[in-house]
This record gives structure tokens, sequence and C-alpha cells, in this order.
């Protein structure tokens, strides 16, 4: 079998990366000069100093964090003869005895908009999941975390690549349950 490969988005960390940087000057323009230390209550001032240095730290590490999305050349997804790997899983290729099946889900969150196209990927043991799975620590782990589908399913949010859901489906659902020894995919 192929490797077969779904690309990082490059357009949507991009414009992360412009948004966090016209955002940080916007949102200070926003806030005003600070009030001159003689004429408001010491009080007013910290508060008014704690509110930009928030600003620009929660800013800032939206930055980073997207800089360091747009130098990771490793594919979103890849499907081979030994498993599926994907950068939001684990570093290691998910085997294909532990998967499954696959499903798409699209999710409609805001009606008149673009729906969200999901793989949903079934594990074999429930138990697994968390084996699987491999936390990251901080706001990101923490919002990977929430997104999670209950039970044993992995879901991956495929709606910002240009690959086709419906086809990844079908490869993973032909390839799912094989033991290995065998590398020769369906």
């Amino acid at each position: 079998m192929d490797r077969i490969e779904v690309p990082q988005p490059r357009f949507a960390t991009a414009m992360a990366i412009g948004s966090c940087v016209l955002l940080l000057p916007l949102a200070l323009l926003f806030m005003g000069l600070p009030p001159s230390p003689g004429t408001v209550p010491f009080g007013s001032l910290v508060t008014h100093l704690a509110i930009r240095a928030l600003v620009v730290v929660l800013l800032g590490y939206l930055l980073v964090i997207a800089i360091l999305e747009w130098r990771d050349n490793r594919p979103l997804l890849a499907v081979d003869a030994d498993g599926i790997y994907s950068r939001r899983i684990r570093p290691t290729p998910l085997l294909w005895s532990d998967v499954s099946g696959a499903r798409r889900v699209r999710v409609d969150a805001v009606p008149d908009t673009v729906q969200s196209d999901l793989l949903c990927i079934r594990l074999s043991d429930p138990s697994t999941l968390s084996a699987v799975m491999d936390p990251r620590s901080g706001l990101l782990g923490w919002l990977a975390r929430q997104r999670r589908i209950p039970g044993s399913e992995i879901q991956l949010d495929l709606t910002s690549s240009d690959a086709e859901v419906a086809d990844l489906v079908k490869l993973i659902n032909a390839n799912s349950g094989r033991r290995g020894g065998s590398r020769r995919a369906r």
C-alpha cells in the first residue's frame, strides 16, 4: 500500500499568525493610553496595566503556537501499511489491529456556514483510548481533551484540508482489524 498523506493546511496557520500580529497593536490601541499616575487612583492604573499585560501575554502565546505549527512540516494525516499516523493523535502510528473502523461526521455548528468535516476513527478496544492519545499539556491539551468524542472514537477535524474524507473512510474500513505481520494492505 502506498502512503497516502493529507498535508497540513498552511493557509489556516498563516491566517492565525496574521491575526495575532494585527490584533496585538489594535487591542492595545483600543485600550488607549494608560492614565497618568497622578490623575487617577493607583488601583485603576494597576488594573489598566494588568489588562494590557494579559492581552499581550495571551496574543503572544497564540502567536508562538501558530509559528510552531507553521514550522512543522509533518503531514496532518498519513495512512500506510503500518496504520494511521496523525500528529494530532500521537507520534507513532495507530496500528491497524487497534482500529475497528471509521466514519464521516458532518457538523453544522452555525446554520448557513461551512460544515465541519470530521473523520472519526473507532478503536477496537475502548480501554486503549487513553493509551493512544498523546495528551499535551497546557491550554492546547485541555482543548484537545474537551473535543474528544466519548467512548472509543478519535475525532480528527479535516475541514481546513483538501482531503477527501469519504475516500479515507473507505480505505480505513477496508484495512481495519488487520493483524501485524502482513504488510499487504487492501
